[in-house]
């Protein structure tokens, strides 16, 4: 039953409690103040501590039938390589996930389990299916469980040493709190697949076990992302401000990892006297072409998940919510939440992701062929909101038949709380002629987010009407 596995999976869970005790310690208590390249080099020293405990422990209890090291530790590299070079891109820039993901309900749950966790588990299931699937060495059920894992924890290193980079250095309690509970996670789901991968190997199991295999493992991906979501606290991205961290997240991905444990253990046993009793039936199917049809199956499952990741990712995007306010009628985008004020027509707010604005309001007794003194107006009611505020360009132009003056501004916007710092805003107007009034329509948005804007403002004002 290959008991120094089992071993070494429980002396990395209580070894990591120590080193995570030792490190929110040393932490607390002398509070280093690291920056710059040297934060950055010691966070991603403790992404690579969780996968280099499992493994050297791996090494030095796995007695009893040792799994050929250098195996063990290729297929860990190649989960983090295929994780860093095509998983999280695809995830992330491909599909965007973490732009829209949490604008709604749906689209929290089928883009975590059909879009992150269907890439994840397809990684991790080609790491052993292509690279060590076939050799001789995979010649037992728990070898499955043994790569899978391996590849499960490459894969989440990739995950800490990507959170890492993308924020320049993470504040060091914290983060390895964080890390370690990702690490035992994912290298949990990892077994999941190779207990999958084990069976199909040695006793040829039907064509659907692989992708049952696969979509389980992405469902269990998908719902503790959620989860942990929920019950993690405490802020990553803070490098020279010390305190101590939630372990809300890490103890649920310890438990998570106790439980899968647990019930591997449990099925190994099982099939073991299964087949010890000759109690499993012979396969039907000739082993070669049943293990090609699996493979493409699982393939096709894994398009499928993301064809229905992409269609949820779409509908997430362009859904709209429509709006008739004083004969103005029209649509915004659907994460977009209601602030209108008392003196305007309509506030939205993209309260979730960019914190753009798009605004309509009204100023009365003015003729077509005043509408430069509408920008005087503008000017002079925020130069009392802004801390600064400037006109970058103005522009006469026709819209929808209408004459319209189109200015461009930025302004400098006033901490809302301490210690935070005043914020840099771009924006447009377009001041178009209406009978003796002035319709302002305008967009509000960050510089760094303002091409992503503003495609859905133009989207906005081909919906407006009044």
């Amino acid at each position: 039953m290959r008991r120094g596995v089992w071993l070494a999976s429980g002396l990395t869970l209580l070894l990591l409690i120590i080193f995570i005790a030792i490190v929110v310690g040393i932490d607390v208590a002398l509070q280093p103040r690291l920056t710059g390249l040297e934060l950055i080099l010691v966070g991603i020293l403790l992404a690579l501590v969780p996968a280099g405990l499992w493994l050297a422990l791996f090494y030095l209890q796995d007695r009893l039938e040792p799994e050929p090291k250098a195996e063990v530790v290729r297929i860990f590299i190649i989960g983090l390589a295929l994780g860093g070079a095509f998983g999280l891109p695809l995830v992330q820039q491909v599909f965007r996930l973490p732009e829209w993901q949490y604008r709604d309900l749906s689209a929290t749950v089928l883009g975590a389990i059909f879009i992150a966790g269907a890439v994840e588990a397809f990684i991790i299931y080609a790491a052993v299916r292509f690279f060590i699937y076939h050799s001789p060495q995979f010649n037992e059920r728990t070898d499955g469980v043994i790569y899978g894992t391996a590849a499960g924890l490459g894969y989440a290193t990739a995950l800490n040493v990507q959170l890492i980079l993308a924020s320049g250095g993470a504040a060091i309690a914290a983060s390895e709190v964080h890390m370690a509970g990702i690490a035992l996670a994912h290298a949990a789901f990892g077994g999941v697949l190779g207990y999958f991968l084990g069976r199909a190997k040695l006793e040829r199991e039907p064509v659907w076990w692989l992708p049952a295999g696969l979509l389980l493992t992405a469902v269990l991906i998908g719902l503790f992302t959620l989860l942990r979501t929920q019950v993690q606290q405490g802020r990553l991205l803070t490098g020279t401000i010390t305190y101590l961290p939630s372990v809300t997240g890490f103890l649920l991905a310890a438990a998570l990892a106790l439980v899968v444990a647990l019930v591997i253990i449990w099925l190994m046993r099982r099939d073991t006297s299964l087949a010890l009793g000759g109690r499993r039936a012979a396969p039907t199917l000739d082993a070669t072409i049943g293990d090609r049809a699996a493979n493409w199956a699982v393939i096709g499952l894994f398009v499928l998940c993301l064809v229905v990741g992409g269609l949820v990712w779409d509908r997430t995007v362009h859904r709209s919510s429509a709006f008739d306010v004083d004969g103005f009628r029209g649509s915004y985008p659907a994460h977009f939440s209601l602030a209108t004020r008392p003196d305007e027509i309509l506030r939205v707010v993209d309260v979730l992701d960019t914190q753009a604005q798009f605004v309509i309001s009204v100023v009365s007794d003015v003729q077509p062929t005043m509408l430069g003194s509408v920008i005087s107006q503008l000017t002079a009611v925020r130069a009392t909101e802004y801390e600064s505020y400037r006109v970058l360009d103005t522009q006469e132009r026709q819209w929808r038949g209408r004459p319209i003056l189109e200015q461009h501004f930025a302004g400098v916007e006033p901490p809302a709380l301490e210690p935070t710092l005043p914020r840099l805003l771009e924006g447009v107007d377009y001041i178009v002629a209406d009978g003796n009034r002035a319709v302002v329509i305008t967009m509000i948005a960050d510089p760094e987010t303002y091409d992503t804007v503003e495609p859905l403002f133009l989207r906005f004002l081909e919906t407006l009407t009044f």
